[in-house]
C-alpha cells in the first residue's frame, strides 16, 4: 500500500486577515482589556500552553459579553489551533517511534531491507562528499543519513527482543500517539465551532477564514481514520477508542466532503491570487485524501471509480500550481511533492511494466522538483524528509509485484480428522444388515491432500489446475473405507470488469475426472464438464452463479440384473446466490468483542479482499438434475434447494449452518418395491460448521505469484451433518430399503502451503 504523509497543516497569521474588526461597541474598558489582554498572550505565546491557555480564558470573557466579537472569535479559534499544533508536535514523535519499531519489524521478517538501505546510505555519503552534488539531493542524503544512525542504534538496542515483544511496544507507541491526538482533536473542534460563529458574524468572510475551518476540519479527519485504522489494527482496543470504526470513518468523510464543497464555492468566487493557490492547493489535499481513505496496511485500498476520478482532480490541481511560475515557490514545492504521493496510485493498476516503470519515474521526477524548489527557499522544511520516505515508497512499489499480476502460483493442502458416522452403509429402514458387516455405525478416519496451481495465461484468461486425493478408514467397516483420487482443469475468463458496482462477470469451463475405491476395490469412475457464469453486482456484494454439469459415471460394482446398472449421464443446471449483509467486524468492534486477534490475521487479506470486514453472508442455491442409466432403476429427476448463512464469530471464527431438500422422482417402477410403484425420495439435509484459519507463517505477499512456498496456514475445522432420506419404495419383508437415517460429526485439521 502506498503510505501518506501527514496533511500539510499551515496555519496563517493574523495579518494574512485583512478587514476584521470587532464590529461592537467596544466601550467598556474591561472588554477592551481582557481583548487586548488576549491578543499580547496570543502572540507571546506561540509555543508555550499555558500562555495559550491564558489567551483563550481572555478571549472567552469578552465574548461572554459579547458573543458575536469578530476579534475575539478570530483569535479564539487561532489560540485553539495554535494549541491543537503544539499536541502535534509531542504525537509526531510517538508515530516516529511507530514507524521505527515498523521498520523494525520488516527487517526482521526481510533482512534484506536493511541491506538496500546500507546501499542507500553509501549513496548519501558519496553525494554529501561530493562538492559539486545539489543542494537538494544534499538535503535529502542527510535525511538519510540520519534516519539510519537513529534506525540502526534501534536495532541495536532492540536486538534482545522477540517479535511478539517488539509489537507490544509499537502497540503502546500507537496507543500514546492516539491519547495525545484526542486532546489534538478537542482543540480543532473547539477552532472549528469558533470560526463557523465568525463567518455567521461576518457578511462576507475572507477566504482565508474558510480556509482555516478547511485545515482544521481535514486535521479531525485524519485524526478519525487514524483511530478507525488502527482500532482495526488491534493496536487501540474498542473500549479505548473514542467511538465506533464505522462512527469514526462516516465522520471523516462527512467531513471532507463538506470540507471540498467550502473549497469549490471558493474557486467559484473571485479570489485574489494568494487565496486562489491555497484553494486550490487544499483542494488537491482534499480530493486525494477522498480517493484513498486511510486503510491498515492489510486492508484493500478500494480504488473504485469515484476513487480513481478523486485522484485524477488531485493531481490536475497539484500539476496547475507545481507548474505555474507565477504561483509562491513554497506553494509549488508542496504541489509538486503531492504529485510524488498521487501518480503512483495509476501504477497501481498498470500490467505493463514498461508504463508502470514510466509512471514510477514521473512520480521520482516530481519529488526531484519538491527538493529543489525547496534548496532554493533556504528554510527549514520537511521536504527532504517527506521525499525521502515517499522514495522508499516508490522503491518498494518497483519490487512489488503490481496490482495485477500474472500469477504462477503453486499450493499443497495437507489435512487429517476424525468422524463419528450413525449409518456408514445407509443401512434402510428396518433392513438387516448385509452379510459380512459388523455394525452400521463406526468411526472413521480422514485424510488427505491436493497441489493446486493457478497460471494467468493473459491479463483475463486463466489457467487452473489441481490433483487431489481423499481417504477414509473405517475402524471396523473396513468394507466401507474409501480412497478417491482426482484432478480438475478450469479455464476461467474475466469477461467484464466492475461498472458502476456491476460486475465483474466470469466464464468458467471445468473438466473434472475421480478415481474413487470402495473397500480397497474400484468402484466408480466419474468424468464431468462444467460450464458457468458468475455475476458479481451490488460493488461484488452479491454474487450470482448459473452453471451446468454434465457428468459421465461407470461403476465397477458387480450386477445380478443389468436393470440395476447405474452407468449412464447425470445432468445437472442450477443456480446460486451470496449476499454480503450486516458487516460483523464493524458490529464486534462497536460492542467491545475482539474481531480478530491471533497473530498474523492481517495476513488473510491475500485471500479475502475484504478483510478486515466479515459479512454474515446467507445464501441459496437451486438445482434440477436428470440421471439416465443403462439401467432402469436409477433413472431419476430430482429438484433441489440449498440455503445457509455463513456468520463470523469474534476472535476470527466463522459459523456456518445449512439445510437442503431434495425431491427426487424415479421414473421406473422400482424393481425393489413389491408393487413396482414409481419410487419418490425426500431427502434432507441440515449441517453445521464451525472452522477457524490461523497464519503460521505470513510469507512474503509477492511469493502469492509464483510458484515459491513460503506460507503456512492452518484451519480448524468441526461439523456436523443431519440427514433423512424418506422413501416410499418397501421390499416384499416391509423393509424400506431406500429411507434412511445418517448423522456425521468430525474434526479436521488443514495446513495450506503456498
Amino acid at each position: 500500500m502506498i503510505r501518506r504523509p501527514p496533511l500539510l497543516l499551515g496555519f496563517f497569521a493574523v495579518w494574512f486577515v485583512p478587514g476584521i474588526s470587532d464590529g461592537q461597541d467596544a466601550s467598556s474598558p474591561d472588554i477592551v482589556v481582557s481583548l487586548n489582554e488576549g491578543i499580547y498572550y496570543y502572540l507571546e505565546g506561540q509555543r508555550d500552553e499555558y500562555t495559550l491557555a491564558v489567551a483563550i480564558e481572555r478571549f472567552t470573557t469578552v465574548l461572554q459579553h459579547q458573543p458575536d466579537n469578530t476579534t475575539a472569535l478570530l483569535f479564539r479559534a487561532l489560540a485553539h489551533g495554535r494549541t491543537a499544533l503544539l499536541r502535534l508536535d509531542e504525537k509526531r514523535s510517538h508515530q516516529e517511534t511507530v514507524g521505527l519499531f515498523k521498520r523494525i519489524l520488516d527487517i526482521r521478517t526481510d533482512p534484506e531491507r536493511l541491506s538496500r538501505l546500507e546501499a542507500e546510505k553509501v549513496r548519501a555519503e558519496a553525494i554529501l562528499a561530493s562538492e559539486t552534488a545539489p543542494l537538494a539531493q544534499r538535503n535529502i542524503a542527510q535525511s538519510l543519513l540520519r534516519y539510519y544512525d537513529v534506525l540502526v542504534e534501534e536495532l541495536g538496542r532492540q536486538k534482545e527482543r522477540t517479535v511478539e515483544q517488539l509489537e507490544v511496544e509499537r502497540t503502546k507507541a500507537v496507543q500514546r500517539s492516539h491519547a495525545v491526538a484526542r486532546r489534538e482533536r478537542e482543540q480543532y473542534l473547539s477552532m472549528i465551532a469558533d470560526l463557523k460563529r465568525l463567518v455567521q458574524a461576518l457578511d462576507r468572510p475572507e477566504a482565508v477564514i474558510r480556509l482555516l475551518e478547511v485545515v482544521a476540519s481535514a486535521k479531525v479527519a485524519r485524526i478519525d481514520e487514524e483511530e478507525a485504522r488502527d482500532t482495526v489494527r488491534g493496536h487501540i482496543s474498542p473500549s479505548d477508542a473514542s467511538g465506533p470504526v464505522k462512527a469514526l470513518r462516516d465522520a471523516a468523510t462527512t467531513r471532507l466532503t463538506e470540507a471540498a464543497g467550502i473549497l469549490e464555492a471558493l474557486l467559484g468566487d473571485q479570489l485574489e491570487q494568494r487565496s486562489r493557490i491555497r484553494t486550490k492547493f487544499f483542494l488537491g489535499v482534499i480530493r486525494y485524501r477522498q480517493g484513498v481513505p486511510l486503510r491498515a496496511e492489510s486492508e484493500p485500498p478500494g480504488l473504485d471509480d469515484r476513487g480513481r476520478s478523486m485522484l485524477q482532480e488531485a493531481e490536475r490541481l497539484m500539476a496547475e500550481l507545481a507548474d505555474d511560475a507565477a504561483t509562491d515557490d513554497a506553494w509549488r514545492s508542496y504541489a509538486a511533492f503531492y504529485l510524488g504521493i498521487v501518480i503512483p496510485f495509476r501504477a497501481a493498476s498498470e500490467t505493463d511494466a514498461d508504463k508502470r516503470d514510466a509512471i514510477l519515474q514521473e512520480a521520482e521526477r516530481r519529488l526531484t522538483q519538491a527538493s529543489e524548489i525547496d534548496a532554493q527557499l533556504e528554510r527549514r522544511s520537511n521536504i527532504p524528509d517527506l521525499v525521502r520516505r515517499q522514495r522508499e515508497v516508490i522503491a518498494e512499489l518497483r519490487e512489488a509485484p503490481p496490482a495485477a499480476p500474472q500469477r504462477k502460483d503453486l499450493s499443497l493442502s495437507l489435512y487429517a480428522g476424525a468422524r463419528w458416522d450413525s449409518n456408514v452403509v445407509l443401512l434402510g429402514e428396518r433392513t438387516d444388515l448385509p452379510r459380512d458387516i459388523s455394525d452400521e455405525r463406526d468411526f472413521g478416519f480422514t485424510a488427505g491432500a491436493s497441489l493446486d496451481y493457478t497460471y494467468d495465461i493473459t491479463e483475463q484468461l486463466t489457467l487452473g489446475l489441481q490433483a487431489r486425493t481423499s481417504q477414509l478408514w473405517n475402524c471396523e467397516v473396513h468394507e466401507f473405507d474409501q480412497q478417491t483420487y482426482g484432478g480438475s482443469v478450469a479455464l476461467q475468463h474475466e469477461a467484464m470488469r466492475e461498472v458502476d458496482e456491476f460486475g465483474p462477470v466470469y466464464l468458467t469451463l471445468q473438466y473434472d475426472f475421480d478415481y474413487t475405491l470402495l473397500g480397497r476395490s474400484e468402484f466408480l469412475q466419474s468424468h464431468a464438464l462444467t460450464p458457468s457464469v458468475g455475476v458479481y453486482w451490488a460493488g461484488q456484494r452479491a454474487q450470482t452463479d448459473v452453471f451446468l454439469t454434465y457428468e459421465i459415471r461407470d461403476y465397477s460394482e458387480p450386477l445380478y440384473d443389468r436393470r440395476f446398472n447405474r452407468d449412464g449421464t447425470y445432468l445437472t443446471i442450477g443456480v446460486s446466490q451470496r449476499v454480503k449483509m450486516t458487516e460483523m467486524t464493524a458490529v464486534y468492534t462497536d460492542l467491545g468483542w475482539e474481531p480478530w486477534g491471533s497473530p498474523g490475521d492481517e495476513s488473510l487479506a491475500q485471500e479475502d479482499p475484504d478483510y478486515p470486514r466479515r459479512y454474515m453472508t446467507p445464501y441459496a442455491a437451486a438445482g434440477y438434475s436428470q440421471d439416465a442409466t443403462a439401467g432402469d432403476e436409477f433413472d431419476r429427476k430430482a429438484v433441489a434447494l440449498l440455503l445457509g448463512v455463513e456468520m463470523p464469530l469474534p476472535w476470527g471464527w466463522e459459523f456456518d449452518a445449512s439445510a437442503s431438500f431434495e425431491w427426487e422422482r424415479y421414473p421406473q417402477g422400482s424393481l425393489v418395491d413389491f408393487h413396482r410403484r414409481v419410487r419418490r425420495d425426500l431427502v434432507q439435509e441440515y449441517g453445521l460448521a464451525l472452522s477457524r484459519t490461523f497464519v503460521l507463517r505470513a510469507g512474503n505477499q509477492a511469493n502469492r505469484y509464483t510458484p515459491a512456498i513460503d506460507r503456512l496456514l492452518m484451519t480448524v475445522h468441526a461439523h456436523a451433518t443431519w440427514t433423512d432420506d424418506d422413501s416410499n419404495v418397501v421390499d416384499r419383508f416391509g423393509q424400506a430399503i431406500f429411507s434412511y437415517d445418517r448423522a456425521v460429526y468430525g474434526l479436521s485439521v488443514v495446513f495450506t502451503f503456498n
